[in-house]
């Protein structure tokens, strides 16, 4: 059977390199890589998650792998507050600044 080279990184450690079947998904990357662990783990791709079932890309390279991240650490992710909308203490405050 065919196989491809990819590159995959789980967090906090180095970039490398990962032979697999061709018609491999995402699962088989998680059994290789993590054995018994892998359900543990979800997994990215140009900040894309990635389901169990998709075929892993091969367009990756060292500088841009596929990403292995523990629940634990998408649960720190960073969330953006831009476009929240105020408070009631915010719109109160307007009030008041509007009546005085």
């Amino acid at each position: 059977m065919p196989t491809i080279v990819i590159w995959a990184q789980i967090v906090d450690r180095e970039a490398k390199k990962v032979k697999l079947d061709d018609c491999a998904d995402i699962a088989d990357l998680k059994e290789e890589l993590l054995g018994k662990e892998a359900r543990k783990y979800q997994v990215y791709h140009n900040g894309q998650q990635l389901k169990s079932s998709t075929i892993v890309p091969s367009d990756t390279i060292c500088e841009n792998p596929v990403l292995l991240k523990t629940s634990q650490d998408n649960s720190s992710a960073d969330v953006s507050t831009e476009n929240v909308a105020p408070t009631v203490n915010d719109n109160v405050s307007n009030v008041q600044s509007i009546r005085t």
